[in-house]
């Protein structure tokens, strides 16, 4: 079986220190890493044993002319467009590389498994992308699927569409557009959703493991304005995370639901801190 394709980004003008702390944390589960980082940034990666790119060399006219109309470019590095813009950047990449079947994650994200038994369930599915939605309404794109760029070619052009909106808000409007096409991943073992679109515990069973979009990491770690806040709990998210009791089998974890352990893949470190949880 071919090893796991993750793609990275990120672009801007400044540096977060917890990608290197991603990167060291994936280079234990998967060996297929890329980044596509702004030039000046590069050097600061620590681990150049990995695929790094220059953002600028897969900068097309619609990444450049790109821009969350409502954004505040002061806030965090102009970060609400650079959140959308990097699937421009994914689909010039992988379609100019040639990859596909792989996953994006971001990179406050940390990674707790190969996802090769996921991806062969994917890969031999009819789905061409996956996605976290953590209510009917948002997507968190923490961890992300295409099974190559047809759909994320119509996912970039559906971001141009909608530019007035944040990623989360058009993923979220794409996946419900696309619901044939795209898989909402498990972010429970239990559905705690009466909705006739979405079952948060989707496919848990055939994976044997399930996804953190935003709300495991808060709650075991706190969230980026205030990391001392342990057990917060994320009211946008479908699932309330403090029902479930947690346990970390060989520095990885596991929710606990009927007496039985459910892997989970990744955790969305949002208070940064990512070092507590390597």
């Amino acid at each position: 079986m071919k090893n796991t394709s993750i793609i990275l980004v990120h672009t801007g003008n400044e540096f977060p220190d917890y990608l290197n702390d991603c990167v060291f944390q994936l280079k234990k589960y998967v060996t297929d890493i890329h980044l596509i980082i702004s030039e000046k940034l590069a050097t600061l990666v620590h681990d150049k044993g990995i695929n790094i790119s220059f953002a600028e060399d897969y900068e097309t006219v619609a990444y450049k002319n790109f821009k969350v109309l409502h954004n505040d470019q002061n806030y965090r590095d102009d970060f609400w467009t650079r959140t959308s813009s990097r699937f421009f950047l994914i689909e010039c990449y992988a379609r100019r590389n040639n990859i596909k079947s792989f996953f994006h994650i971001e990179t406050d994200v940390l990674l707790y498994s190969n996802l090769t038994s996921e991806k062969n369930i994917l890969d031999k599915s009819n789905y061409e992308m996956s996605l976290i939605m953590d209510s009917d309404v948002r997507c968190v794109p923490s961890l992300m699927w295409f099974k190559d760029c047809g759909l994320l070619s119509s996912l970039c052009s559906h971001l141009q569409s909608n530019n007035r909106n944040d990623d989360m808000f058009n993923l979220a409007s794409f996946y419900r557009k696309n619901t044939s096409r795209i898989l909402n991943l498990p972010i429970s073992p239990k559905n705690d959703n009466n909705s006739s679109l979405l079952k948060y515990n989707n496919m848990s069973e055939e994976f044997g493991s399930i996804f953190d979009g935003a709300a495991i990491g808060q709650f075991l770690g706190g969230i980026y304005s205030d990391p001392k806040i342990i057990g917060f709990v994320n009211k946008e998210c479908s699932t309330d995370y403090s029902k479930f009791k947690f346990k970390w089998i060989n520095k990885e974890p596991f929710i606990l639901f009927k007496n039985k352990l459910v892997k989970i893949n990744n955790l969305h470190i949002h208070s940064k801190q990512l070092k507590k949880f390597i």
